[in-house]
Order: C-alpha cells, then structure tokens, then sequence
C-alpha cells in the first residue's frame, strides 16, 4: 500500500531510521530478486512434472517459498538474483505451457514488503 500512495517511504525500527526514500529507491537497493508464481496444468504429465529442476536449469537460485499440500496446483517461488536472463526464463515458461504442463505464470519485482 504504502508504495501506492506515497512519495517517499520511511522504515523505522525500534524508533531508529534505518531507510528514507523513493519506492524504486528502496527497491533497488533492498531488493531479493524476484517472485515467481506458476499454475500446474491438470494434466496427468503435469502431476510428476518437476518444475523446480526445470527452473534451475536457467535460474540457479531460484527457492519455492510455499510449500506443496495435497492437489495445490500453484508453485510459488523466490529468485534471489537481482539480474536474471528475462528472455531465458519466459522461453522456458512458455515452451512448458506449450506442452501444457502449466497454465499460467506471473514474474513480479520483489516490492518494498517483501
């Protein structure tokens, strides 16, 4: 929210100013990297289907970040690099929704929350 309706953002800890500026200034500097969300397709192939080696082969430090329960059909990862290859990872994306392995994915920044 905060990065909606504000110029500038101050981070106070313990009554301490630990950082001052612009959302994209803050972003930039404490940015993790990104967060990557991908939908299974419901198909039988997608069931044993293993997206996180698949990930790793063009984004070595990618982590899922919530954990897998009993017919989710929604991954969600953390890239920690700051710079990844854009073209690499949405050819592999699209190249699995291709194969109908997965349905949908979003890659987002991480924001000031994160």
């Amino acid at each position: 929210e905060a990065e909606m309706m504000c110029d500038k953002i101050a981070i106070i800890v313990n009554g301490s100013l630990e950082a001052f500026g612009t959302p994209n200034e803050l972003r930039d500097r404490w940015s993790t990297g990104f967060r990557l969300s991908v939908d299974l397709a419901k198909t039988l192939e997608s069931r044993d289907f293993d997206l996180t080696s698949r990930l790793k082969e063009v984004v070595p430090e990618v982590e899922q970040i919530l954990r897998e329960s009993a017919g989710q059909t929604t991954k969600v990862y953390h890239i920690r690099q700051k710079r990844i290859s854009f073209y690499q990872v949405f050819r592999l994306l699209q190249d699995l929704k291709d194969q109908k392995l997965i349905s949908h994915y979003s890659l987002k920044g991480s924001s000031v929350q994160d």
